[in-house]
């Protein structure tokens, strides 16, 4: 199990960050990519630059990716830094949720 602190997209890098500095508990950092409530919400890639500033500053740190990820957008989370992405709608919304969980796989493969 793991501490772990989530972060709306107005949440700026550097509050995470230093929450994640000064908690030696904490030890994943989720940053949302749209405003939690709600799946089917647009991924916004104005988020990436969050990731990879986490990414920078926090090595040890697993940086998952929430909201609006699928085939496409899952590359481009990973390549900001994030290691974990969570993808509901892309999967559960998918004719073939084993084909979608393939694709994001896919997508991650050798990005981490």
């Amino acid at each position: 199990m793991r501490a772990g602190l989530a972060v709306r997209p107005a949440t700026p890098a550097a509050a995470l960050i230093e929450a994640l500095t000064e908690v030696p508990a904490l030890s994943l950092a989720l940053v949302m990519t749209v405003e939690p409530g709600f799946g089917g919400q647009p991924f916004r890639a104005d988020q990436l630059a969050k990731v990879a500033a986490v990414r920078a500053a926090c090595a040890g740190v697993a940086v998952q990716v929430d909201g609006g990820l699928d085939a496409e957008t899952t590359g481009p989370a990973a390549d900001a830094g994030a290691t974990v992405v969570v993808a509901g709608t892309a999967v559960f919304g998918a004719p073939d949720a084993r084909a979608a969980i393939a694709a994001l796989r896919a997508r991650l493969e050798g990005r981490k």
